[in-house]
């Protein structure tokens, strides 16, 4: 009996000890894959591992860590920190992570599971499946240690020996020799985890059905009987040594004086994650680290402020907007929203809410919880005023109304007593009502107040009435929302200090009323004064949630920051970001120093003492960076981009669990944007989008005071790249093409300024020249037309048979051929056709004017040796023709064989006359002379002799000789005269056959040509097109036609007979080459040079060198 009365009792403790949700826990899923191992590194973050590879924990969110193979995404079991270097036992070998590079190293290739990790000085101890090995990070050697103990899940080593936890129990392993150690009689455990207790001098065994407790001092193993049957996957030990053990049933902690347990409530989010609990750690600040089956639950702490959520408050999960908090002289917390009102008095709590039936009050909606001066409590709701009975609990509703029943103060917003027995009611569209308290302390239900302050002349600025405070010169402040009233409470006069709606008012302990306005905070003093305080460049439209004042401080409360002013340096001012929640209301209690500040659901505690000596400068540091989606890992404090990855990402985090006070920060991108920007979370990215290229710097500074006193806390340098058409390089080539282009520019510039001044001299030359032709034009025909004169009547006169003038009109005759050459030689500019003029026919001896031209050209024949033989089948023939005209031919035809053949020179000249169709023939032979390989219808004249002969009314032809050499045929009409047989015969072998070239068609087509092109020979722009357009011939029909009958291209034709005009005015002289140039259309002096010398075989300067010789 008495036995069983023990067990009981034994019972009973454990029942009893055995506690449910200690911890609130902070949940972050992780992939939703289980961490098996924590570690943590230098710089204080956590790094998880995985089932899916490594992450790490920044203290807002889960950053995967798998770098640029997937190779790492495996199963990571063990975890060691070194530094900034991690160690990790993974299901694919054992690797090493660089936490600053990014960079994952294999040092040895072991394709292995690597279970456990235990670090021995320089020397790491992997336990695998097949054995125990080392690593030496020194050397980077393997080297197998046991192979004996197989299966290894854990590891530790104390005082020199390792204990080796595997699928078969225990062992230790020291000195090269393993012993295992027996945990249970009866059967082998499974050891999953092993941990060190110094202070307890043992070694706790976690193993699959029981933790055991294992005496490094006598070796004696002792379980913990309430751990039956539990799988304990790692340990850890608290600050305060408590044992965490991490178990697939939940989270216990144990001490020797209880043991509690964590499980999952799904309808609480910050019980623990889930009951499958891999891995356990307490981090450097006592904050508690869990690594569960879908992420990480974290239990911080935190030296300068408490959270406490409302599940933890009341038991309950249902929630609450905590906008009015009070803790009365008694210590018990009032809390009011949304939701009703919680009185929480010594771990006990009420929940006030509308028609509940054990704790009624007339409304949900608290305004305002106040106790009066002599420990009343009155609580203001949206549908009247409530009074709490001390002896029952209860609560009393009241509705005020003024004396017309007009007013009441159904919306009230605001209590306060007056010092003088009466207490103040501020309402929403009601005013004041001023109610002896007397009186509302006896009524039931309804009370008529004994004075009514409304907006009737000399009254309130507005009806809605916010808020109220008293100051130390005997006035009660009213907050309007449309301004602020000053009342005196005595006469209850109103003064009106301002006329526009103000944000919430508190008054000092000095009497002052300090007001927050949307950006600056004002301080009515007690001389009526007025002063203003800025809340910084960084607060615009800041709303208030409650102004306080705490040592001296004037604290306004936010939905995100403290504002903390200090009245006594200067209103200085500091920034305080309010943890967890977002603000709806505050209250700082003077007797238990602290300020409560309320949240969705839940309440932070802030000490204010200790918050000065842990507001030290703290660096931001960046945990994440995505480019265009994807993650990058930044070492250093540079990033280089392509122009393209220009949509960015920066996850920062300022370790929140660290315990140091959280701060408010404000960043700027300088490059893109000048202007600080208020961070509202840390835990929220940074996102720019697009940015264009150029270098870029990010800083954040932590605001103290103002941002631009703030402490710089990160900073780092994005550039990023141009594209390749906007690179360095690429713009170096944009500004060589530039200057080119101005070089060119103004190239082309001076060169059109130059070719307009040279066809501007051109077109002066060509209208000079021009103009010097007609004048040689004009003389030539004047002295012609008085040449006739003589030469006409000389030859009427020789025809007579007067023998006695006929040796003198035979020397005019050949003088006046004489000065037919010479005046062709002088004036004649080698037109290739010369303009009709009207005949002058005269009666002639054909046979003697040919033998005096021959006599006239004398002194050139002598110069060049030229032997003339001349034939004729008749001594007398006679012709009417214009003797000028005729004379010309003869002398063209006779000088152009002379200057184109090396003497000696042999001219052959024979006439004949067919008397039955009058006709006389003049051949001339010449056999020196070779035209066969010639095309050129312009080669002596051709067209200018032609154009004379068929004027006259004959036919030239040209053709080769049978004995070599060149005949030109010439044939002309006669008149039917006597004429006298020579004494010798044209023997046969002088007669030669004459070769027709073209037929009159061809010659006609090909004269029409030629005229076109003379006609245009000055213009440099005419070309094979223009001359299609002048012919009205296509283009390969003009080409075909060209090409058969000169055996040329249309544009050699065009330049053969521009060289043609240039040669026919060098060889006169009358003209300089520049001036020739441009009359034969023509504009660069090299090119005409080129094409001169190509033609002739010699420069323009040559030929006329040549010519004057």
């Amino acid at each position: 009996m008495t036995k069983n009365i023990k067990l009981l009792e034994i019972l009973f403790m454990f029942v009893w000890t055995l506690t449910v949700d200690a911890h609130y826990y902070n949940n972050v899923r992780v992939n939703d894959t289980p961490v098996r191992c924590l570690a943590q590194t230098d710089n204080e973050l956590i790094w998880l591992g995985t089932g899916n590879g490594l992450y790490c924990y920044d203290g807002y969110r889960a950053i995967p860590k798998h770098g640029l193979s997937n190779s790492m995404r495996t199963t990571i079991y063990s975890m060691l920190s070194n530094g900034n270097l991690l160690y990790l036992g993974t299901s694919n070998g054992f690797y090493i992570y660089n936490t600053i590079t990014g960079i994952y190293d294999q040092p040895v290739q072991l394709r292995k599971e690597v279970r456990a990790l235990e670090k021995i000085n320089q020397n790491i101890l992997l336990g695998l499946n097949d054995g125990l090995w080392e690593y030496n990070t020194l050397s980077r050697q393997l080297r197998l240690l046991c192979s004996s103990i197989r299966d290894i899940y854990s590891l530790l080593y104390v005082d020199g020996i390792v204990y080796i936890g595997t699928l078969k129990g225990l062992f230790a392993y020291s000195n090269g020799k393993s012993v295992e150690l027996k945990l249970n009689n009866h059967e082998t455990s499974l050891v999953f985890s092993l941990l060190s207790d110094r202070q307890r001098r043992c070694i706790w065994v976690g193993t699959g059905n029981m933790l055991y407790q294992y005496s490094l001092t006598d070796g004696n193993v002792k379980k913990l009987a309430e751990m039956n049957d539990v799988s304990v996957k790692a340990m850890s030990l608290t600050d305060n040594h408590s044992l965490c053990a991490a178990t697939d049933n939940g989270f216990y902690t144990y001490t020797e004086a209880a043991l509690s347990l964590d499980k999952h409530d799904a309808q609480n989010p910050h019980s623990i994650a889930d009951n499958v609990v891999w891995s356990t750690m307490t981090d450097r600040k006592g904050n508690l680290i869990l690594g569960t089956d879908i992420g990480i639950s974290v239990v911080n702490v935190h030296p300068y402020y408490n959270y406490n959520p409302i599940c933890q408050l009341t038991g309950h999960n249902e929630g609450n907007k905590f906008s009015v908090i009070f803790v009365d002289s008694k210590g018990r917390k009032w809390l009011g929203g949304s939701n009703g009102l919680i009185l929480i008095d010594k771990g006990c709590h009420r929940w006030y809410r509308q028609a509940d039936r054990q704790y009624p009050i007339s409304h949900n909606r608290i305004r305002r919880v106040y106790e009066d001066l002599t420990g009343n409590i009155w609580i203001a709701t949206d549908n009247g005023i409530n009074h709490y009975d001390e002896a029952t609990g209860k609560m009393r509703s009241i509705v005020i109304s003024d004396k017309s029943d007009k007013h009441n103060a159904r919306w009230a917003y605001d209590l306060i007593d007056d010092g003088s027995g009466r207490l103040w009611v501020a309402a929403y569209s009601g005013g004041i009502f001023i109610v002896s308290k007397e009186k509302l302390l006896a009524c039931r239900e309804y009370v008529i107040a004994d004075n009514h302050l409304d907006c009737s002349k000399g009254g309130l600025s507005f009806l809605w009435v916010r808020q109220l405070a008293k100051d130390s010169n005997g006035h009660i402040w009213a907050r309007t929302d449309k301004g602020l009233d000053r009342i005196n409470i005595a006469s209850l006069k109103v003064d009106n200090m301002a006329k526009s709606a103000t944000g919430c008012m508190s008054a000092d302990k000095y009497g002052n009323i300090w007001t927050a306005n949307t950006n600056e905070l004002l301080c009515y003093g007690k001389s009526g004064k007025t002063q203003s305080h800025s809340y910084g460049s960084m607060q615009e439209n800041v709303e208030t949630v409650m102004l306080c004042e705490i040592n001296d401080q004037i604290w306004a409360i936010t939905n995100e920051e403290c504002l903390i002013f200090s009245v006594n340096d200067g209103h200085k001012l500091r920034r305080l970001h309010i943890p967890i929640i977002n603000a709806y209301g505050a209250f700082y209690s003077s007797d238990y120093r602290r300020l409560y500040i309320g949240g969705q659901d839940g309440i932070v505690e802030l000490f204010p003492s200790e918050i000065g000596s842990r507001n030290k400068k703290r660096e931001l540091m960046l945990t994440d960076f995505y480019v265009n989606g994807k993650q990058r890992h930044v070492n250093g404090n540079t990033i280089r981009l392509k122009y393209n990855e220009n949509n960015i990402d920066l996850r920062l985090t300022d370790l929140p669990y660290t315990g140091e006070v959280t701060k408010s920060y404000a960043y700027q991108l300088k490059g893109i944007d000048d202007k600080w920007h208020l961070i509202r979370s840390i835990e929220e990215p940074l996102v720019y989008r697009a940015l264009p290229h150029g270098s870029y710097t990010l800083t954040i500074r932590s605001i103290d005071t103002d941002v631009n006193n703030g402490s710089e806390v990160f900073l780092i340098h994005i550039r990023i790249l141009p594209p390749w058409y906007l690179s360095w390089w690429a713009k170096t080539l944009y500004l060589l093409l530039f200057v080119a282009s101005i070089l060119w520019l103004s190239r082309f510039y001076l060169m059109r300024k130059q070719l307009a001044k040279e066809k501007r001299d051109k077109q002066l030359i060509i209208e000079q020249s021009r103009a010097r032709m007609d004048f040689y034009n004009n003389m030539s025909h004047s002295l012609k037309q008085e040449l006739h004169k003589v030469m006409a009547p000389a030859s009427d006169i020789m025809e007579n048979k007067d023998g006695k003038y006929t040796r003198i009109m035979s020397l005019i005759r050949s003088q006046t051929t004489r000065i037919n050459c010479l005046i062709r030689q002088a004036f004649d500019m080698g037109d290739i056709v010369e303009p009709s003029q009207e005949l002058q026919l005269t009666r002639i001896n054909a046979v003697r004017f040919c033998k005096e031209t021959i006599e006239g050209l004398r002194q050139e024949t002598d110069k060049r040796k030229v032997r003339y033989i001349f034939l004729t089948d008749k001594e007398n023939i006679f012709m009417q023709t214009d003797v000028m005209r005729f004379d010309s031919v003869l002398s063209i035809l006779l000088l152009n064989i002379i200057k184109s053949v090396d003497y000696p020179i042999e001219i052959r000249v024979e006439m004949s006359q067919n008397e039955v169709r009058q006709k006389v023939q003049i051949l001339l032979h010449c056999r020196n002379l070779d035209l066969s390989g010639s095309a050129k219808p312009f080669d002596f004249q051709h067209y200018q002799v032609k154009t004379n002969i068929e004027e006259l009314g004959g036919k030239i032809s040209i053709g080769s000789a049978k004995d070599g050499g060149t005949n030109f045929i010439m044939t002309f009409d006669t008149m039917p005269v006597e004429s006298k047989e020579l004494t010798h015969n044209t023997s046969e072998e002088h007669k030669v056959k004459v070769t027709i070239e073209m037929n009159e068609k061809d010659e006609k087509l090909l004269r029409e040509i030629t005229i076109i092109i003379e006609q245009n020979l000055v213009d440099s722009d005419f070309n094979v097109t223009k001359l299609q357009e002048a012919t009205g011939f296509g283009q390969k029909l003009l080409y075909r036609k060209i090409k058969q009958l000169t055996g040329v291209s249309p544009v050699e034709y065009i330049r053969n007979i521009r060289m043609e005009k240039a040669r026919l005015l060098l060889r006169e002289g009358k003209f300089s080459i520049s001036e020739v140039m441009y009359m034969v259309g023509f504009t660069k002096s090299g090119y005409f040079s080129k094409c001169f010398q190509e033609a002739y075989g010699m420069t323009p300067s040559a030929y006329i060198k040549n010519t004057s010789h």
